[in-house]
């Protein structure tokens, strides 16, 4: 009996667990998009006053804010998402990275990621937006929920 009680108890701490853990993983997802913000002003200003210096350019561009290799830092925030949820973005390869969007003027952008916990999607856009959504982002938006 007492052996029948302990193995309930502890299956219920190890869910508890769980639950902990990928709320966790949720908000570290959250805050380091979260902190793509500044990253992506600091750019904004340093280039112009464009998040993209190549007319037309997609995300995998080299001249965007979300290329790889790029001084900005928001290539360590994008590996970090990545690290913390190997389903967060839909390509290996942050510099073609399927998951944001940056207008062809270079003028607005927004990223997004499924959270660990399949929850929604997480996005984050040029206009201050941080957000949970139940659905994806369609390719290339630039509003989080448009």
């Amino acid at each position: 009996m007492v052996i029948a009680i302990i193995g309930i108890l502890s299956s219920v701490v190890l869910a508890s667990l769980t639950t902990a853990r990928s709320k966790g993983q949720d908000a570290a997802v959250q805050q380091q998009m979260s902190a793509m913000r500044s990253q992506a002003e600091l750019y904004f200003s340093s280039n112009g006053n464009k998040y993209s210096t190549t007319a037309g350019a997609t995300c995998a561009a080299a001249n965007t804010l979300f290329a790889a290799g790029a001084t900005n830092g928001l290539e360590t925030l994008l590996k970090g998402v990545q690290k913390t949820s190997s389903a967060a973005f839909n390509n290996a390869s942050l510099a073609s990275a399927t998951n944001c969007g940056v207008t062809s003027a270079g003028d607005a952008w927004a990223v997004w990621a499924t959270l660990p916990s399949g929850a929604g999607t997480f996005c984050v856009d040029s206009t201050g937006s941080a957000k949970v959504t139940a659905s994806p982002m369609t390719v290339s938006a630039t509003v989080c929920g448009a």
